[in-house]
């Protein structure tokens, strides 16, 4: 880890670590949020990030997990955090944005905006993060919600959902075994072939989403390590637009 750490300092990059996540994770941290026990989580968590060096906190927890006690987490991790500097960020989806109270928005320095798996595995086949849906999350945050746009960040994804037959052992491709699988599939979003149906972003749909981004607070990936190598690159798409 310190590896990372300090090779992300030298070149002037912060590092978070993140707590939560699907399939259990926000589970598991929302366990710990309860008025028992929050108080010592939060300063084990403090305690984590200034052994580390890190530059602060992540909070992906998700859906119902998001409860009575999720507000007074954060203010509790922002009474923490806040005065040594430290940022303090969280992963949002609009399916679940109206259990997030406005005083953890407020107490954010900004929200990473999960605008993808709006279908997957678990529907039937449909686009999953397409350019509209995101102009629509973004405008809930900054509209409904009343957050400053600089504080929006716009999550996109670097994979895809397939349904059919073909679709292989995981119906979650990440964008190099799309386009390895048909190498025209950088020039749109969406895939019909025997036996699979695949929605994805693809380039022209990546750089429009850079160029909404820039009205905001820029771009958060999900994620870094499911980028394509040249000249396929959804990473260089977005710098390039940026």
């Amino acid at each position: 880890m310190a590896t990372i750490i300090d090779g992300a300092h030298a070149r002037g990059v912060k590092v978070l670590i993140s707590i939560g996540g699907a399939s259990g994770g926000s589970e598991r941290i929302a366990a710990l949020l309860g008025p028992a026990s929050v108080q010592a989580f939060v300063q084990k968590l403090d305690a984590f990030i200034a052994a580390h060096g890190l530059d602060g906190l992540d909070v992906d927890v998700e859906g119902n997990p998001v409860d009575a006690n999720y507000g007074p987490f954060i203010d509790a991790m922002s009474a923490k955090l806040k005065p040594k500097g430290k940022l303090l960020t969280a992963a949002y989806g609009t399916w679940f944005g109206d259990r997030i109270p406005d005083s953890a928005l407020q107490k954010l320095d900004f929200v990473n905006v999960m605008s993808y798996d709006h279908c997957g595995s678990w529907t039937d086949p449909c686009a999953h993060a397409p350019y509209e849906e995101s102009v629509a999350d973004l405008d809930y945050f900054a509209q409904k919600r009343g957050m400053p746009r600089s504080k929006i960040v716009l999550g996109v994804p670097f994979y895809g959902w397939c349904w059919g037959t073909a679709c292989g052992p995981s119906a979650a491709l990440t964008y190099p075994e799309i386009v390895a699988r048909y190498p025209n599939a950088w020039q749109t979003d969406w895939i019909t072939a025997a036996g699979v149906q695949i929605s994805y972003n693809g380039e022209a749909t990546m750089q429009s989403k850079a160029n909404l981004a820039k009205g905001y607070g820029g771009v958060m990936i999900w994620e870094i390590t499911e980028d394509a190598f040249a000249p396929r690159s959804l990473l260089k798409v977005l710098t390039d637009a940026l």
